[in-house]
């Protein structure tokens, strides 16, 4: 109760103090804890001439005293000498602890956190270094606000201001009663924002400078930012030349009359758009822009003032609600836009567990490379960090996708870059690729690719339909189109892609570098990009064998003479320009990013060379409705899942039986089936398992079920009743004649005799060839109806079943079979290799 009501005294006379003050300068105030920090005129505060100097300057280092302010009311303040360390320099200091709110307790040897004020002098000289007030202004005894005040010789300099607005009691790292550097162990986390001003001595007044503001933005409540918006104020006659990072330029040094005229002269905005960023990854910003223009310094509500802050009370920053309406809108004179693709293993500029991540509190970084721009910042990452470059005007932020690379871009670059690399190998340099707008219509219309050690481009594609998208104006229709529909889109097409040239080129394996690369892709945004270069790679390696396959070809169909060639001549000639056009062809669809195109292109060429590319495989593992994620990670029946709970070695198992595996991670339609000769969909999520799980919906079962009558084999794996989604499974289910139903045998009360029993007497059937015993867990039992028929019954209940259904086939388990903790249990493996040797061959 006490400090409540020193609380509430101490707002009374900050506002009474508040309204002595008139705009510009403001007056003295007869407030104690104001008076004994007023600035003289000069704007210093020195304390040579307080009454309690003499003793202080006495003090042993560890030694301290108390004293009550000679100001009426005056309250305690503690004086006392320590050791403190900037960098490698050690050094004494006299600090002075002034208790604003009248919360000292009876031998109290520090000051506090909610409104206590440290007035630091280094060298214990007389003249004040740096002062650090607290200020919590909802008497929750956490401050709320914080200024970091810096002197230089006694006279105020700049101060660094704090606004905790997620109240959560953090705002900077201090040490030696400064910013200690490493903003990362401060807080941008969550709803935050940081700025800069400089004291003006004349007007006594607070003028916006520097960072002002650095603002973090929780857009889902989780603690976390996934916003980032940097404003850069400067003279806004700064000269870019001399002063090419001005945010940063004008921190020291006396006042300048330039700087009553303050620009915004630089905006960084970044996104995390996968909304990745939690407490297991922080900080996963996607993208950024770098926006630079002269604006004035004048933004509605910039005036903030505040009755419990030492003179001057107001501060000049743009509101944390506005910022990012800001950014969205700054009319920007030219514009940089980064894509964070992959980390640099040459370098770690992260933070905690993952900072090889290289992902930065600040967001997303622009470049002092090629295209450069005024306030870039530091550090820059060069590797793996796609960079466009826009030199007209906007006022907006306008995006688009294109097909080409699958990736979104922004409109109005008129080229970018990446440099491909140090990944999975710091070693690693892949090479470049480079993009451009060559009609001036706002979209890249080329793509040039460059390989590490050649001068010129290996591969160009000039196109004529980019498959353009303009993009709304909007983060969370953006987010859900990223995440939902883009990213699984251009992951799937790589593996079909992939798939699908690998029989043309067998010899080809993807490089040491990559493939570890690939393996410690933290999200599906890097595994995408990763598969990108594999894929290129793969490409190019093709793209060559077959052009020479081409030439030697075309070379020996050529006639020998002018007369008419023989029948088996012309068929060769026919067949060998045949061969030509397509590879043209493909190149052409390759270029454009058609790749359905391409694949259907390299069948044509499979056939042309009489190698039967339908032999290989493709076991299609669904990823979109059962989509659970653990630390950003695949989880739970996932082939990246090396836990008890994936399918890892399931995985393995497949590739030593010749198939190529995928992962789906879109819903089932007929684009997305295209290539894929077995489909398994397993366990579909529930809302226990995924905030917001993909139901199998009634136009997604049409797709399959036209799938499967074409020719495809389904695998449905569901499981026991309390685990598993069984509502919209079974209207896919039901389509072929079964019913999982919702119950649970063989589940952890079994009784352990019936365990050692169960699946002990197998019938005689193609899967069970060689199998004596099976073993699962917590699986449901089958309702089976014509055309579906019972493969396996336990205990006279239905287990396994089968469908024909048109040219294709359908089976049934109720048991997510196969994952790792269990497929090595009993004669698992070997079950399993006979199911899907039979399903591999109906498949053919």
């Amino acid at each position: 109760m006490t400090r409540i009501i020193y609380f509430h005294l101490f707002v009374l006379f900050g506002l009474l103090a508040l309204s002595s003050s008139v705009h510009g300068e403001e007056k003295p105030t007869t407030h104690w804890w104001e008076a004994e920090t007023a600035l003289a005129e000069d704007g210093t505060l020195i304390l040579t001439g307080k009454p309690w100097w003499k003793r202080a300057a006495a003090l042993k280092v560890g030694e301290h005293f108390l004293v009550k302010s000679e100001y009426p009311d005056g309250g305690q303040m503690l004086v006392r000498r320590e050791k403190l360390k900037r960098g490698k320099k050690t050094f004494e200091a006299i600090v002075w602890v002034i208790d604003d709110d009248g919360d000292f307790q009876p031998g109290q040897t520090d000051g506090d956190k909610d409104s206590d004020c440290y007035v630091a002098d280094y060298g214990c000289d007389g003249r004040v270094d740096r002062m650090l007030d607290y200020i919590d202004n909802d008497g929750d005894c956490e401050p709320d606000e914080m200024d970091i005040r810096y002197f230089h010789k006694g006279q105020l300099r700049i101060s660094w201001f704090g606004m905790d607005l997620d109240d959560d009691g953090h705002m900077w790292s201090i040490g030696s009663y400064e910013y200690q550097g490493g903003f990362f162990r401060s807080d941008p986390y969550g709803d935050n924002m940081i700025y800069a001003n400089r004291y003006d001595p004349e007007q006594r007044q607070w003028v916006p400078i520097s960072e002002c503001p650095f603002a973090f933005y929780d857009t889902d409540g989780d603690g976390e930012s996934e916003a980032v918006v940097r404003v850069s104020a400067a003279p806004i006659n700064f000269d870019p030349i001399k002063e090419p990072d001005p945010g940063n330029s004008f921190h020291t040094g006396p006042f300048q009359d330039r700087m009553r005229n303050i620009g915004a002269v630089n905006i960084r905005y970044g996104i995390d758009l996968d909304n990745l960023s939690g407490p297991e990854r922080r900080l996963h910003y996607d993208l950024g822009f770098n926006l630079i223009a002269r604006v004035p310094y004048k933004f509605e509500g910039m005036e903030h003032t505040n009755p419990l802050r030492r003179a001057p009370k107001t501060t000049r920053v743009i509101p944390h609600k506005i910022c990012r309406q800001v950014a969205e809108t700054y009319p920007a004179e030219q514009t940089g836009f980064s894509w964070h693709e992959y980390g640099d293993d040459a370098i770690t500029q992260g933070f905690g567990p993952h900072a090889n991540e290289d992902r930065r509190w600040e967001g997303i970084f622009w470049t002092w490379n090629r295209r450069v721009m005024h306030n870039t910042g530091s550090p820059t990452q060069n590797w793996n960090m796609r960079r466009e470059f826009r030199p007209t005007p906007s006022k907006k932020r306008e995006l688009y996708y294109s097909r080409v690379d699958r990736r979104i871009h922004l409109k109005g670059a008129t080229d970018g870059w990446i440099h491909v690399g140090h990944l999975g190998d710091p070693k690693s340099t892949w090479g470049e690729i480079r993009m451009f707008d060559t009609n001036g219509d706002g979209y890249f219309d080329r793509w040039e690719t460059y390989r590490t050690g050649a001068a010129a481009p290996v591969r160009i594609s000039t196109v004529v339909d980019a498959g353009i998208r303009d993009l709304p104006n909007d983060w969370e229709k953006l987010h859900q189109f990223y995440t939902k529909e883009m990213l699984p889109e251009a992951i799937a097409a790589n593996d079909k892609l992939t798939a699908a040239m690998q029989p043309l080129n067998d010899e080809f394996k993807a490089p040491e570098y990559l493939a570890k690369a690939l393996k410690a892709a933290a999200c599906d945004s890097e595994k995408r990009y990763v598969q990108d270069i594999i894929r290129e790679s793969q490409y190019l390696a093709l793209r060559n064998k077959l052009a020479e396959r081409s030439d030697k070809l075309l070379a020996a169909s050529a006639p020998k003479s002018r007369g008419v060639s023989t029948a088996d001549k012309r068929a060769a000639s026919e067949r060998a320009w045949a061969f030509a056009l397509a590879v043209s062809k493909l190149d052409a669809a390759y270029g454009e990013g058609r790749y359905e195109d391409a694949v259907h292109l390299l069948h044509e060429l499979a056939k042309l060379e009489g190698v039967n590319i339908a032999k290989k495989i493709v076991v299609g593992l669904d990823r979109y409705y059962n989509n659970e994620t653990r630390g950003g990670q695949p989880y739970h029946y996932a082939w990246e899942d090396t836990s008890t709970s994936g399918f890892s070695q399931l995985q393995t198992m497949l590739h030593g039986l010749g198939v190529t595996t995928v992962s789906l991670k879109e819903p089932a339609s007929n684009k997305a089936l295209a290539g894929v000769n077995i489909y398994i969909i397993v366990d579909p999520d529930t809302p226990k398992e995924t905030k917001k799980p993909n139901y199998i919906q009634d136009k997604e079962i049409d797709a399959i079920v036209e799938w499967v009558r074409g020719g495809g084999v389904l695998m449905l794996l569901n499981n026991n009743q309390g685990e598993a989604e069984f509502e919209h499974m079974n209207k896919l289910a039901r389509r072929f004649g079964i019913t999982f139903n919702e119950d649970t045998r063989l589940g952890v009360k079994t009784d352990p005799g019936k365990l050692k029993r169960q699946m002990h007497s197998l019938p005689d059937h193609p899967f069970f060839k060689g199998v004596k015993k099976l073993h699962m867990r917590s699986v449901c039992t089958l309702k089976v109806e014509p055309p579906a028929r019972v493969v396996y019954k336990l205990d006279g209940e239905n287990i396994m079943a089968v469908c024909r259904y048109g040219k294709g086939t359908v089976l049934a388990v109720g048991d997510p079979w196969g994952y790792n903790e269990y497929i090595n249990f009993a004669d698992n493996v070997a079950c399993l290799k006979n199911v899907f040797r039979w399903l591999i061959e109906l498949a053919k």
